[in-house]
């Protein structure tokens, strides 16, 4: 029994949200970063780490790799820039 165009489409995009495939789902065009488990850690460390003194990339790779997270710095690099997070010295805010 062949599947229609529109089952076909679902079945491709409910792949593609399994495997963890970052950026926009081509078919549904719904943000993959939320299902990427490194992009979510990083959002995670980003919005608690102090923002008088924010963390810098090594160390947020560091706390990647304590959560079983191994990712190489080029790669965390490009993944905080496609995930719109500037680096450390923008992230910091003034102490009033």
């Amino acid at each position: 029994m062949a599947l229609t165009a529109y089952a076909q489409l679902t079945e491709l995009c409910r792949r593609t949200h399994t495997r963890y495939v970052t950026g926009k789902c081509p078919w549904c065009g719904e943000q993959l970063d939320q299902y990427d488990p490194v992009a979510r850690a990083v959002l995670e460390i980003v919005a608690y780490e102090d923002k008088s003194t924010p963390l810098r990339d090594e160390e947020i790779a560091a706390q990647l790799e304590a959560q079983g997270l191994t990712i190489g710095m080029v790669a965390l690099w490009k993944r905080m820039t496609r995930l719109g997070i500037p680096e450390a010295k923008s992230r910091r805010k003034p102490i009033v």
